[in-house]
């Protein structure tokens, strides 16, 4: 894989998160709400919706060129149309796809947004695992309730997409961006997703590390290394970890996405996880969509000059 590249800037805009505030003035200079800068002349940001799910659109400066790329789709076609339209943002110069793991609310919105861009043989990176059946086990009853399917491979060429199915990094434009590999598993709390089941050549199977969960990376030359998390089911710890390997850096600017910790009610994960996020020292923290009330309230106390609440319309420009 070629080496990352130092980016003049990068610009991530959240399409589609579980939250939308517009009206509170975000803690880090570095975040714009969409009323700062949407041209509310034309387009009408107080009316963002919010729903269950991600999408950021990642725009990459390099030094002589740009990549744009699409990072999830968020829950469905009908929210991430509206947020879109809301904002002004012209789809029309997305030059990928990328999905961070294979569930509906991360991929609801793919094939309208093939659509949208209108472009053939788009480049589409997946993981091979993504298109199994997914299911969640019931602890207590055993029952299994399945999870909506996302689109299929024929579905995304019929769209205009062009699928680029691999396990490991890929460098996007010569090192802009990078998309990360199947994460290794370094840490021992991070347990990935308990209950989680994949239908197999007929049978259901555990699938509880969703090895196909990845994240997106960039290197800026004033902020450093960012990590774009989708759901973060390898565990924050761990991704983070890998992403620095990849892009060889020791240090972490910044972290943007889904950490799941939504399910942790005891802090068993919650604690650590905050332990060595702090060791690590980021500059930013963007915790959204699946890091859930309770990791975000602990994230803020224990590292509150990092945090900033994540919002449907905010700018991140570093």
């Amino acid at each position: 894989m070629k080496e990352i590249t130092s980016l003049k800037k990068l610009e991530v805009v959240i399409l589609v998160d579980n939250a939308v505030d517009w009206a509170s003035r975000p803690r880090d200079n570095h975040v714009k709400p969409a009323t700062q800068w949407v041209n509310r002349d034309k387009h009408d940001p107080e009316y963002l919706w919010g729903g269950h799910g991600i999408s950021m659109l990642v725009t990459a400066y390099g030094q002589e060129k740009e990549y744009c790329v699409l990072y999830d789709t968020g829950l469905s076609e009908e929210l991430l149309a509206h947020n879109v339209h809301l904002l002004g943002i012209d789809l029309q110069f997305i030059d990928a796809i990328v999905l961070s793991h294979g569930h509906w609310d991360h991929a609801g919105g793919l094939i309208w947004a093939l659509n949208s861009i209108g472009k053939s043989n788009l480049p589409v990176y997946l993981h091979p695992d993504m298109f199994h059946d997914r299911a969640v086990r019931n602890k207590e009853t055993g029952d299994l309730r399945k999870l909506d399917p996302i689109p299929t491979l024929e579905d995304i060429i019929e769209a205009g997409g062009k699928p680029v199915v691999t396990k490991d990094p890929v460098a996007l434009a010569n090192g802009l961006l990078v998309v990360s590999g199947e994460i290794p598993r370094q840490t021992d709390y991070e347990k990935g997703f308990p209950g989680h089941m994949a239908l197999v050549e007929g049978e259901w199977e555990k699938d509880e590390e969703i090895l196909d969960d990845r994240c997106l990376i960039a290197k800026t030359n004033r902020s450093g290394l960012i990590v774009m998390t989708g759901c973060g089911h390898a565990g924050i710890v761990n991704t983070t970890l890998e992403s620095k390997r990849l892009a060889r850096s020791n240090e972490i600017f910044g972290i943007i996405g889904g950490f799941h910790l939504v399910e942790d009610e005891t802090g068993e994960i919650i604690e650590p996880t905050i332990e060595d996020l702090s060791s690590m020292n980021p500059s930013l923290l963007v915790p959204a969509h699946c890091t859930g009330s309770r990791g975000q309230r602990r994230m803020f106390q224990e590292m509150p000059e990092a945090y900033t609440d994540s919002s449907v319309g905010h700018l991140i420009e570093l």
